[in-house]
């Protein structure tokens, strides 16, 4: 995941085969979001399993419970806006990231306390639908069959659970960058 020690490992792994075989490799790193959630568990009241989801990217940590509510999507919005204070939403996404920011930030400053992002899929998991930084609630992802059987569960109880991964990083990520030596590179429109 973006910004996660596992990230970094498979970093230095790639820098270091490259100059296994010759090339002139380094790591650049630069300011990035950081993933930092480690699991989920989505539950509602009454119902003994847990429905089956991931933590999306970047989603914050965070143990809340609400009433589910239908959000829709962010250009076709279901509810009056001012209806999700202390619920936690069933979000479809799809819309632009410039439409679907905005929207979502608004819905958390007006109370909503978790986003369960349903998916595409029928019974996979699109963890990076909803991957945004700007959130600071906890989000998960589940499948368009899971989806589906929580949207016939609207108004009841549930409680979603982000754990983060007990030792962050944060905000970095980096690139591997390698030169085959011999090569000719032009700079500024020069051979060097």
């Amino acid at each position: 995941a973006p910004g996660s020690w596992p990230e970094l490992a498979a970093a230095e792994y790639v820098a270091g085969r490259l100059r296994a075989l010759g090339y002139d490799a380094a790591i650049e790193r630069f300011a990035s979001a950081s993933h930092q959630a480690a699991s989920s568990r989505l539950t509602v009241e009454g119902v003994s399993e847990s429905f089956p989801s991931l933590p999306t990217q970047f989603a914050a940590a965070g143990d809340v419970t609400g009433e589910l509510v239908f959000l829709g999507r962010a250009a076709a919005p279901r509810l009056e806006a001012g209806a999700v204070a202390g619920r936690i939403g069933l979000f479809f996404a799809g819309d632009s990231h410039a439409v679907a920011i905005p929207y979502l930030v608004d819905l958390e400053a007006r109370g909503l306390r978790g986003l369960v992002v349903i998916s595409a899929h029928m019974d996979g998991i699109e963890t990076k639908a909803v991957r945004y930084p700007e959130l600071g609630l906890p989000v998960a992802a589940v499948s368009w069959r899971t989806g589906n059987a929580l949207l016939r569960r609207q108004g009841e109880r549930a409680r979603l659970v982000v754990t983060a991964v007990e030792a962050p990083r944060q905000g970095e990520s980096q690139n591997v960058v390698a030169t085959l030596p011999g090569a000719r590179l032009f700079h500024d429109g020069q051979l060097e």
